[in-house]
C-alpha cells in the first residue's frame, strides 16, 4: 500500500517510476540539440547562396552605373557642342555681307577673324575656305575649347587643355554666287577628329554636332 502511494502523482492518478525516468532520457536525447545540426547546415547553404546573388548583382549594378555615367557624360559634351557650334554660326552670319543702299554694291566682311576671342581684324572674315576646310584646321576657319567651352586657342593643332574641336567653312552657293553663302560648322570632341586623322568626318558620327545655313546680302 505504501508503495503504492509513493507512486501516486499529486494528482492522485498512479503512474509508473520507471517510465517517468524513461520519458526525462527522451526529452534529454531529442531536446533542441538534435536539430542543431541540421539547422546549422541549412544556414551556412543560404549565406552562401545569398553571397553569390549579391555578389552578381553587385556587379550588374556596377555595369549599369558605368554604362550611365558613360551616357551621362556624352550628353553633356553633345549638348556642349551644339551650343559651340550654334555660337559659331551666329558669329558667321553676323558679320557684314549686304549690298550698299545707295548704289547696291556688294559690302563684304573679309578681315575679321573668328578664330580668335574675342574676334579681332587680321583674319579672313567671309572669304571662301579651303575646300577641306571641315576636314583640318585650317588657319582662320578652326579653333580649340576646354570642356566648359571656353577657347583655348587657334592653328594647325590643339593647344593644351583642348577638349573641342570647331571648324567651319565658307563658299559660296552654286545658287548665287555673288549674293548667297553656304555655312557649314563641324564641332566635335578632340579624340573624334583624331581618330579620323584627314579623312573627312561624317556628319552622322556619334559625337558630332553640324549645322549649315545660308545666308545672303542683306
Amino acid at each position: 500500500m505504501l508503495q503504492q502511494l509513493l507512486v501516486m502523482g499529486a494528482s492522485g492518478h498512479p503512474r509508473r517510476a520507471g517510465r517517468s525516468r524513461a520519458d526525462s532520457r527522451s526529452r534529454i536525447d531529442c531536446g533542441p540539440g538534435c536539430g542543431s545540426v541540421s539547422g546549422a547546415g541549412f544556414s551556412l547553404m543560404e549565406v552562401l547562396i545569398a553571397s553569390g546573388l549579391i555578389v552578381s548583382l553587385a556587379a550588374g549594378v556596377a555595369r549599369l552605373t558605368a554604362a550611365s555615367i558613360e551616357a551621362v557624360r556624352a550628353s553633356g559634351d553633345q549638348t556642349t557642342a551644339l551650343l559651340l557650334a550654334v555660337w559659331k554660326m551666329e558669329q558667321l552670319r553676323s558679320l557684314t555681307w549686304s549690298r550698299d543702299p545707295a548704289d547696291a554694291s556688294p559690302r563684304s566682311d573679309l578681315v575679321t577673324d573668328l578664330s580668335r576671342d574675342p574676334p579681332g581684324p587680321g583674319g579672313v572674315g567671309l572669304r571662301a575656305s579651303p575646300a577641306d576646310s571641315l576636314d583640318r584646321s585650317a588657319p582662320g576657319y578652326a579653333d580649340y575649347l576646354n570642356a566648359a567651352g571656353a577657347w583655348v586657342g587657334a592653328g594647325a593643332t590643339a593647344p593644351p587643355g583642348a577638349s573641342f574641336v570647331r571648324r567651319w567653312s565658307v563658299r559660296p552657293s552654286p545658287l548665287a554666287p555673288d549674293d548667297l553663302l553656304a555655312l557649314d560648322v563641324v564641332v566635335a570632341p578632340l579624340p573624334v577628329f583624331e581618330r579620323a586623322g584627314a579623312s573627312p568626318v561624317a556628319p552622322n558620327t556619334p559625337g558630332v554636332v553640324w549645322l549649315g545655313s545660308l545666308t545672303g546680302r542683306r
